[in-house]
């Protein structure tokens, strides 16, 4: 995986978490990022203490948020 294409990631789970909790991107922190055998997943928390899990597949393509 290089950085630009996890870089992407992360801001494709910064924005769809900021919509789904209904807040801005800057108050969304990713906080680590898992690599699976045929997926990735990133995990985050807003500033209200709202957990988070993004889903990616193997290309790195959005496959969902999971609230935590």
């Amino acid at each position: 995986m290089d950085s630009t294409r996890s870089l992407g990631m992360e801001h494709l789970c910064k924005d769809k978490a900021a919509e789904r909790y209904n807040t801005g991107v800057q108050k969304v922190d990713v906080t680590g990022f898992e690599q699976f055998q045929g997926s990735y997943e990133l995990k985050g928390y807003t500033s209200r203490k709202e957990s988070f899990v993004c889903s990616f597949d193997s290309d790195g393509q959005f496959l969902h948020l999971s609230m935590r």
